[in-house]
């Protein structure tokens, strides 16, 4: 009884964080070495393979993660935007993780029905994350040049 109080404890914006690291970093890096590597998967123990399985789903995350701080933060130095008016770090991690999770499960189901190699995963792979990290800057800089599109951001938002 003790952990069910403890899972009631649980705030909906934790709760939504916690489901968008399962689902968008844990499953499509499972899938991943599920469809590439079966054995590999079968053969690791649980701790290595949630390593592998989110160390395989990371760079979807963390480049355009980290393109949206860079420029945020210049847009910020540069007194273009306020504090916040583009979006928070939470809300930044939902987004760029569910964009992660669509990117990879596409890019799975493709390499499924195609039946295409590792090598070409990663090349889709790639290509979305610097397609979609290029969409985030130039995104992030035409929101910043029309103020009057700029929805407010409260603290609890996100």
């Amino acid at each position: 009884m003790d952990i069910a109080n403890e899972v009631k404890k649980i705030d909906a914006p934790t709760a939504i964080s916690v489901a968008v690291f399962f689902v968008c970093f844990l499953a499509p890096g499972f899938l991943t070495l599920f469809h590439f590597q079966r054995d590999l998967f079968i053969n690791l123990d649980t701790f290595k393979l949630i390593i592998l399985a989110v160390s395989i789903s990371a760079p979807g995350f963390f480049v355009p993660y980290f393109i949206t701080y860079l420029t945020v933060s210049v847009l910020k130095h540069k007194e273009v935007i306020g504090q916040n008016e583009l979006g928070t770090n939470v809300g930044w991690y939902r987004k760029h993780g569910i964009n992660n999770a669509i990117n990879m499960y596409l890019i799975l189901f493709i390499s499924y029905v195609f039946s295409l190699s590792f090598i070409w995963f990663a090349w889709l792979f790639l290509a979305c994350i610097i397609f979609g990290a290029l969409f985030e800057m130039f995104n992030l800089i035409k929101l910043s040049n029309n103020p009057e599109k700029l929805v407010p951001m409260e603290e609890n938002d996100c």
